[in-house]
């Protein structure tokens, strides 16, 4: 797959921007997730019974990116993985996955949305090094608490900011900063809540940037 179309241009692309962000930033790259994949093919609710035959696929788009040398590779899923009980064939892909990304020396994220509130502490299972949440199923946003909670025992967790309410992003980030200061054990990064679109605010996010990170 990484051969033709446009998973030929990401890697390349990938390939470019982090050689020449490397030694400033850190360098992520955000793939769909596997439960996502799987029931994109076979199916909404069905993935899971067919982890199986995307296995070698992912295998194979994971290991692409790995070459690309970022630091970090995030698998982003929602409602796929957020409504189903983490049992055993779930442990054993994402298994797979950081195995792959560890002999790559690149950390393992999981970016997770459309989940019950309840439920956040079961990703804690699947053994990221990096986690990060964004909306919750009625759209909510998560509790900084619940994910700081979720990177016990990881690298550390990731943040999301409402890039469209400049009041409620600096209490996130003055929470977030509290715990990390008072608790430590892991770090703690700030991101957008879900994907930056082309309808976000500059002028919002450029106050944003100068206010609460300089």
């Amino acid at each position: 797959p990484e051969e033709t179309g446009r998973m030929k241009h990401a890697l390349e692309v990938a390939s470019r921007v982090f050689e020449v962000t490397r030694n400033e930033q850190a360098s992520i790259a955000a793939l769909t997730g596997p439960l996502t994949l799987a029931d994109m093919c076979f199916g909404r609710g069905k993935g899971a019974a067919h982890l199986g035959e995307i296995k070698q696929l992912m295998v194979q788009v994971a290991e692409a990116f790995c070459k690309t040398k970022p630091d970090v590779l995030i698998f982003m899923e929602g409602r796929s993985l957020a409504s189903a009980e983490i049992k055993l064939p779930h442990k054993k892909i994402f298994n797979t996955l950081k195995n792959i990304t560890g002999y790559y020396d690149v950390k393992t994220g999981l970016y997770v949305q459309n989940y019950h509130s309840e439920q956040v502490d079961q990703f804690g299972n699947l053994k990221m090094d990096l986690y990060v949440l964004g909306p919750s199923q009625d759209g909510r946003l998560p509790e900084v608490s619940k994910v700081w909670d979720l990177g016990v025992g990881a690298l550390g967790v990731g943040l999301g900011l409402p890039l469209d309410d400049l009041e409620t992003a600096g209490r996130l980030v003055q929470e977030g900063r509290r715990l990390y200061e008072t608790t430590g054990g892991r770090g703690i990064f700030f991101t957008s809540l879900g994907p930056a679109t082309r309808d976000v605010d500059m002028e919002t996010l450029h106050k944003m940037v100068q206010e609460y990170f300089h």
